[in-house]
């Protein structure tokens, strides 16, 4: 009976240990990327099926894309900077992906209606900006669909983080020990972000302490 029991459960090849989810760490080498699943009806303080869900999807869908023929370099890049204000070159193009994501995930008609700009068009809101530190300028001039907050605040699925080191990526996961992981471009499997050593898009785990500003989307208050 019991063998019975522990083939239902699916634990017979683990000494009848149920087999256990753990997030992918930042060093991963696999660049593979993770199941989201939940039991829980919110996933960082997010309804499962928030329009920026679909954000962060459009995110992880790219992970494990790599530069190719040189530095900065390669037909995903090009696609990811021609997003930008900025004629795609050999440039660091961690912004120009959050850029990316953005212009795709507002091809939604449940996202445009959830966002319910009042004031300017979609092409008009979206980011732009070639820099990570941009965001915080385009965020600023947005008050009515976009906030700009604090390295304290607890971070949720679907924000742009931007770190000190100049560098920028999307929200994925928050972890129970106050990290959280981030899809980001122009970065590797070991070091932060760096124009020479960044070789593709990547899920990192990272801690606050390297936030300058969490950047977070809502819909339009405008009247």
């Amino acid at each position: 009976m019991w063998k019975l029991i522990q083939k239902l459960l699916g634990t017979e090849s683990r000494g009848g240990q149920v087999p256990s989810l753990q997030s992918l760490p930042s060093e991963s080498k696999t660049n593979s990327i993770p199941e989201l699943i939940t039991q829980n009806p919110k996933v960082g303080g997010l309804p499962v099926k928030s329009p920026l869900k679909k954000l962060v999807d459009i995110a992880l869908s790219q992970v494990g894309v790599k530069e190719s023929g040189g530095n900065n370099n390669g037909p995903e890049i090009r696609k990811y900077q021609a997003a930008t204000n900025l004629k795609p070159s050999s440039w660091p193009w961690c912004a120009a992906l959050c850029c990316w994501a953005t212009r795709e995930w507002l091809k939604d008609p449940e996202v445009i209606q959830w966002l319910g700009l009042r004031a300017m068009t979609l092409e008009g809101w979206r980011p732009k900006t070639a820099a990570a530190f941009g965001y915080i300028s385009w965020a600023s001039e947005r008050p009515a669909t976009t906030k700009v907050l604090s390295s304290r605040s607890k971070p949720q699925v679907g924000d742009f983080a931007i770190f000190d080191f100049s560098h920028i990526g999307i929200v994925t996961k928050v972890l129970s020990d106050g990290k959280f992981q981030c899809v980001e471009g122009n970065t590797n499997g070991r070091g932060a972000r760096d124009s020479i050593s960044g070789d593709g898009v990547w899920l990192k785990t990272r801690s606050p302490s390297l936030v300058r500003n969490f950047v977070r989307i809502n819909p339009s208050m405008a009247k």
